[in-house]
């Protein structure tokens, strides 16, 4: 009975002791993104630095009524579905796109999250 008694003491010690000093972080790193932006939909211009889809980093989100950039990145690489309703706002880092030949509006996507 004695040793019972002791071996379960023992092994209760032993489970507290260690939930007790396993804890987890309970904060995950952020990110901070360089922009908050808004995807306001595609370009169907027919210029040589037209098409693509849009963003625009200001607050005004109306397709062609703020300045926006291009964005070379596929659409489905930044999770959009041809059910989505546009805006979409995302925070996003950025590169700007020197492959476009006189095209200064290029950007891609590197790292994005939707809000």
């Amino acid at each position: 009975m004695k040793k019972t008694f002791l071996v379960s003491l023992c092994s209760i010690v032993i489970l507290t002791a260690t939930i007790y000093s396993c804890k987890k972080d309970a904060t995950t790193p952020t990110h901070n993104y360089m922009n908050v932006g808004y995807i306001t939909g595609f370009d169907t211009g027919s210029c040589s630095c037209c098409g693509g889809i849009m963003i625009t980093f200001a607050s005004n989100a109306t397709p062609y009524a703020a300045p926006y950039n291009l964005i070379d990145t596929a659409a489905s690489e930044l999770g959009i579905v041809i059910t989505d309703t546009f805006p979409i706002k995302m925070s996003v880092d950025w590169a700007a796109n020197t492959n476009k030949v006189g095209c200064n509006n290029y950007i891609r996507i590197t790292k994005f999250q939707r809000q």
